[in-house]
């Protein structure tokens, strides 16, 4: 299997975030992100992907919208 390693500058999660996602983990719970989070992907623009329906696929504005000043 290839495995192919990507150095990241910034993390995807804050570090207290991913220590409690860890600690979930390590206690057998399912991972859970904070609500505020939960909130805030839930508001993301997503569509649906033909061959996996079940699947949100990221919406094609969406790299615009993250971007867009505030309104």
């Amino acid at each position: 299997m290839f495995t192919k390693e990507v150095e990241v500058d910034r993390p995807l999660l804050p570090e207290d975030v991913r220590e409690e996602i860890r600690a979930q983990c390590d206690r057998g719970d399912r991972p859970r992100l904070p609500g505020r989070l939960q909130a805030v992907m839930r508001r993301l623009r997503v569509e649906g992907d033909a061959d996996y329906p079940d699947v949100p696929q990221p919406c094609g504005s969406l790299p615009d919208a993250l971007t867009a000043a505030p309104r």
